[in-house]
């Protein structure tokens, strides 16, 4: 049995093993080399003639049948190892000649591939496979994306996380910007995003529903819980929710997946909490936007901002879908 390491879709190597046996299977294929070797042969003798009728070079044709007879003559069982998750697939009846080049090339290109991630650490591309690391920091995104994605996370300790940081960027964070007392670009780029959406007033105040009550609070004592419940208890939490989409048994795991998809493209610098605080905010933060473009009356301007963001996320599934499905088969051979 021959063995064939794949790093692109094995389910489409596979298919591709399964024609190639039933082609070479058939009686046709047998018949359209025959053709192809009587097409050499008298090729061969047309150059003799032009040569002055020297001689035939019957040996080209002789190791032309050779080749065939021993690369597709016999056939073999080919398995097919996923070199993602160790999924085998078995393949019978397929040329020794497609098995045997199959099989050398991948094992050479995979173990280069191993010897080369000994010193070149990251990505681990065959342990963990394509674009791994951007996978799993969009499984985070995704996950977040809304309410229901949050799931206990939101609701833990009788609290509604969500709605409470919905209230506060809508009528503290907003109206901070609105007044010239926060600038809208420090905003969307301050690396810390409890940092970012902080705005101090005695003046403006928000509703919050923290520990299972609603409270009336201004916007700095608002902050102030908020980020304590939300550093405290809301991202452990969720680091457990987020464990069955990343595939982890922990929040702890949870925490080191995440540590290591930053690491690999690069950004060691960036904290995990953060960037979990981030994908949780900012939908929250654009949700916010139409809010208060609602309690503003401004209701076309409401609509404009909610249909971008629907189309934005739209666009952006079926970008990633597309590339996915198209980059594996490639990387198939």
């Amino acid at each position: 049995m021959w063995e064939i390491y794949s790093i692109g879709d094995s389910a489409f190597l596979e298919q591709v093993l399964n024609a190639v046996a039933m082609i070479t299977g058939t009686g046709d294929f047998t018949s359209m080399v025959r053709i192809g070797l009587l097409i050499g042969v008298l090729m061969d003798s047309v150059q003799a003639l032009m040569q002055g009728g020297r001689g035939i070079n019957f040996q080209h044709v002789l190791v032309s049948w050779l080749v065939f007879a021993t690369m597709f003559g016999p056939s073999t069982r080919v398995s097919i190892e996923d070199a993602y998750t160790g999924q085998v697939r078995v393949v019978d009846n397929v040329p020794i000649g497609v098995a045997a080049a199959g099989s050398t090339i991948s094992t050479v290109g995979f173990q280069i591939t191993r010897l080369f991630e000994t010193a070149f650490s990251t990505p681990a591309m065959t342990e963990y496979g394509f674009a791994s690391s951007l996978q799993s920091l969009i499984k985070v995104r995704k996950q977040v994306m809304d309410r229901s994605g949050l799931g206990d996370a939101n609701r833990v300790a009788g609290s509604d996380i969500e709605q409470s940081w919905f209230n506060y960027i809508k009528e503290c964070t907003l109206i901070g910007i609105d007044i010239g007392q926060k600038n809208l670009d420090q905003v969307l780029s301050d690396p810390n995003p409890m940092t970012a959406i902080r705005f101090d007033s005695r003046i403006y105040g928000t509703r919050i529903m923290l520990s299972g009550s609603s409270s009336d609070l201004d916007c700095t004592d608002a902050y102030s819980q908020l980020k304590l419940m939300t550093e405290s208890t809301f991202i452990p939490r969720l680091k457990q929710v987020l464990s069955a989409s990343l595939g982890t048994s922990s929040a702890t795991d949870t925490d080191d997946v995440i540590r290591n998809a930053l690491n690999n493209l690069g950004l060691a610098s960036v904290n995990t909490q953060e960037y979990m605080t981030a994908s949780v905010l900012l939908p929250i933060y654009e949700q916010s936007v139409t809010g208060k473009y609602m309690d503003d009356q401004a209701f076309t301007a409401a609509v404009m901002v909610n249909q971008a963001i629907e189309q934005r996320n739209t666009q952006w599934a079926a970008e990633q879908t597309l590339f996915q499905s198209i980059v594996r088969p490639m990387m198939t051979f």
